[in-house]
């Protein structure tokens, strides 16, 4: 296992080739009309976003939620699941624009949300377990003293 700044862009760079195929299969999945973003009360559609727009959007959310799912996974936890919530995350953006193509209203991110939490599911349950993914206190410990030393970071 590697340390420092080498582990952290190999930590991450799974996660952002997930993200771009995110952002991509969200721009394909999008209707030509746009993404409605916002409905009334009333059923009236507001707030709409193009499929190029959508797609930076949907790229950026499932980095940062997916990345935010699975640190505090691991820290409520104490398990390392690495990709899970960022697949979770794609699949949550790409699905609501997918779903937008024939269902009207609100509904599409009701259908996205509970898509993304099967994926996650499965994907936690049936991950494979092993010794690596089991954080112990003494690896958070030896991680806050990384931290507070400022190694390696030209301090």
């Amino acid at each position: 296992m590697r340390a420092g700044p080498d582990a952290r862009i190999a930590d991450i760079a799974p996660e952002v080739g997930v993200a771009v195929l995110a952002g991509g299969l969200g721009w394909l999945a999008a209707p030509p009309s746009g993404l409605v973003l916002h409905w009334s009360a009333d059923g009236d559609p507001g707030w709409s976003m193009a499929a190029p727009t959508y797609a930076i959007v949907a790229a950026l959310t499932t980095l940062v939620l997916g990345r935010w799912i699975r640190l505090f996974v691991a820290h409520r936890t104490g398990l390392l699941f690495r990709l899970s919530g960022t697949l979770a995350a794609a699949t949550l953006c790409v699905s609501f624009a997918g779903l937008q193509r024939f269902w009207v209203g609100g509904g599409p991110i009701f259908g996205a949300l509970g898509l993304a939490a099967v994926v996650y599911t499965a994907l936690v349950w049936f991950s494979p377990r092993d010794e690596t993914q089991q954080l112990t206190a003494p690896q958070w410990e030896a991680d806050d003293e990384y931290e507070e030393d400022g190694e390696d970071r030209g301090e």
